[in-house]
């Protein structure tokens, strides 16, 4: 049996997305997740974003998309993101500003594949229509880059 996996991009509606800065290999993921036993995927959701950010969406709906095994959501939520909560201790979750799209050195090390093959991009893109942006992203603020 395939195991189902659930993506959330959550955004804050104040220009905002939150990012989880991945502790094992450094790179920057949203919150995603295993669909656990008899779950439905949009309480998996639920269940993914309570324990990799404590915070709960005030609203969740579903990115109708098709990706074998895999469910994407929407979520948004308010507050102090934290990984208290997560029992795999898989990396800090912080809000990004990108209103101007994505920083270039999240963008660059997204998790997963880093071709045009990397879904989180393709969701970004296609989804949200967000693209690369030429700022960097430090933690808490930008730098510019180039001239």
């Amino acid at each position: 049996m395939d195991q189902k996996i659930v993506l959330t991009i959550i955004t804050n509606g104040m220009g905002q997305m939150l990012f989880i800065k991945r502790n094992d290999n450094k790179k920057w993921s949203i919150c995603a997740g295993h669909i656990e036993g008899n779950e439905d995927p949009e309480s998996a959701s639920r269940r993914e974003i309570k324990e990799e950010t404590g915070l709960t969406p005030e609203y969740l709906s579903k990115i109708n998309i098709t990706i074998p095994n895999m469910f994407c959501f929407s979520a948004q939520c308010q507050g102090k993101p934290t990984n208290k909560n997560d029992p795999d201790q898989e990396g800090k979750p912080q809000w990004v500003d990108v209103r101007n799209g994505i920083p270039s050195n999240i963008w660059n090390k997204l998790a997963g594949p880093d071709d045009d093959s990397n879904l989180v991009r393709q969701l970004f893109e296609k989804e949200l229509k967000l693209k690369k942006s030429n700022l960097e992203w430090l933690e808490g603020g930008f730098a510019w880059l180039g001239n």
